[in-house]
């Protein structure tokens, strides 16, 4: 196949300057997140008023895209100490985790703390760590970080729940090795002026899925999602459910279930109080090495912070 060297949006000769705000977002529909390029600082002073409104609408995006690769990035370092204890419960629950087999199909590894994959992949960790925030809790974990990095991008965000019938055939966590529907929770995003409706999945991984933002008619599509209810207001913190469970519940828990409860309360207060005062407002901002970097920091910033509390 030919190179077709890129064209300058406002002369047409050969460019290499790509307009950098704007680049590598996200595709909403079928081609339209096309890099726009220019053949010198000049010309793209000069094309600003033509460009300016799809530039604004993928700069959106690209905001929202990097958001959601930090709540993933969340949702995998807290729930990192709790991996061997998710593999003991899958066990005990005789479920299963469906890995792609070199010969092809399917094969199901036993989920046994001391002989589970010695070395897993990043998607197989990945699944089982996110399974163990399957039920809402994942949404409910990254509210007030949701909130904190979409500050002034102009959206509306709600959460949906919703039945996943078709895991990915590549990783997934099951009951048995044959596909079955569980209720999950979404953070469905109207990005306003033109920017399109979205789903942020941030533990998607947990069906073998490595993405987190999705076109909201493609994943309800390509998924086969159901939709549970209406879209609802999204205003939960990191320990609603629990102060619920614990102080408002009628009748009252008690024993050993109020016990498991209440022991996971000090690492939610802990992860509201590095959301409070360890993220900064620019984390999303940068080149695309700059915000991986940042990325990279926010990981072991994160994890160095709830360690260093426990």
């Amino acid at each position: 196949m030919s190179y077709t060297a890129p064209t300058c949006a406002n002369c047409g000769t050969e460019a290499t300057i790509q307009c950098e705000p704007c680049m590598d977002a996200p595709e909403y529909e079928p081609g339209d997140s096309t890099s726009t390029f220019y053949c010198t600082p000049a010309c793209q002073t000069a094309d600003l008023r033509n460009h300016k409104t799809y530039c604004r609408i993928r700069a959106q995006r690209k905001r929202l895209l990097r958001a959601a690769i930090i709540l993933k990035a969340a949702l995998l370092v807290y729930s990192e100490p709790s991996y061997e204890k998710t593999i003991a419960e899958l066990d005990r629950l005789d479920k299963v985790l469906a890995l792609p087999h070199n010969c092809g199909g399917n094969y199901y590894p036993r989920l046994d703390p001391d002989a589970f994959l010695p070395n897993p992949t990043p998607a197989q960790m990945e699944a089982v760590l996110m399974y163990s925030l399957s039920g809402g809790i994942a949404t409910r974990l990254v509210g007030r970080l949701t909130h904190k990095l979409l500050a002034g991008l102009p959206s509306v965000v709600q959460q949906i729940h919703v039945h996943v019938e078709t895991p990915s055939v590549k990783t997934k966590l099951l009951r048995n090795p044959h596909s079955i529907s569980r209720e999950h929770t979404v953070l469905k995003v109207d990005l306003l002026f033109g920017g399109g409706t979205w789903i942020i999945d941030p533990a998607a991984a947990q069906f073998g899925v490595p993405n987190v933002l999705f076109p909201y008619d493609r994943y309800i599509s390509d998924r086969g999602i159901d939709l549970v209810g209406e879209p609802a207001t999204y205003n939960v913190t990191e320990t609603s459910d629990i102060d619920y469970l614990l102080n408002e519940r009628t009748p009252p828990l008690e024993g050993d279930m109020r016990d498991a409860i209440a022991l996971e309360r000090p690492s939610r207060v802990r992860l509201a109080s590095f959301v409070n005062t360890c993220v900064r407002n620019d984390i999303l901002i940068g080149s695309a090495g700059e915000f991986e970097a940042k990325a990279e920091a926010f990981k072991e910033a994160l994890r160095l912070h709830m360690a260093r509390s426990e």
